[in-house]
């Protein structure tokens, strides 16, 4: 089992839906060492890199009532996951049915982190609202400080 991925969720024609892919560019640029992976939210993709590795932090672009590029930084394993209807999601299945899939197969990691960065525009676009373009920086500078990240950073 490894110990940490850091993984962009979005697909990169659809507007702010591209902003975990977009973070992941950023960290990859910051450090090569940085165990990253893009995905379009591929279910079966998920659960097996939810389920194996021990840490696992995620970022992605949700549908909100909050304004464009509003983030939340959310305990998946200690804190409840805001329901989400199918409908709010450009991949096969939401984040919270992804993690509640990973739940009953004991693919779990031990820990979840998922930044979720309020978008705003999903249309057929390979560009990012200024708002959340700017929250995608904050979200990096927020994992760039976590510890396990930082050894990650720091091998030899």
């Amino acid at each position: 089992m490894d110990e940490l991925i850091i993984i962009g969720i979005g697909n990169p024609f659809r507007g702010d839906d591209r902003a975990g892919w977009v973070a992941i560019e950023r960290l990859a640029e910051q450090n090569e060492k940085l165990p990253l992976n893009k995905t379009r939210g591929d279910v079966g993709e998920l659960v097996d890199k939810l389920g194996s590795h021990k840490k696992v932090i995620i970022i992605d672009a949700c549908r909100s009532e909050d304004p464009a590029g509003t983030w939340k930084k959310i305990d998946a394993i200690k804190d409840q996951m805001p329901s989400e209807a199918p409908v709010t999601s450009t991949h096969g299945a939401t984040l919270s049915q992804v993690i509640e899939m990973a739940k009953n197969l004991d693919r779990m990691p031990e820990e979840l982190t998922i930044f979720a960065i309020s978008g705003k525009d999903y249309d057929l676009d390979e560009s990012l609202t200024n708002d959340v373009d700017k929250a995608i920086s904050a979200v990096i500078q927020e994992i760039l400080k976590d510890k396990d990240v930082q050894a990650c950073m720091n091998k030899a």
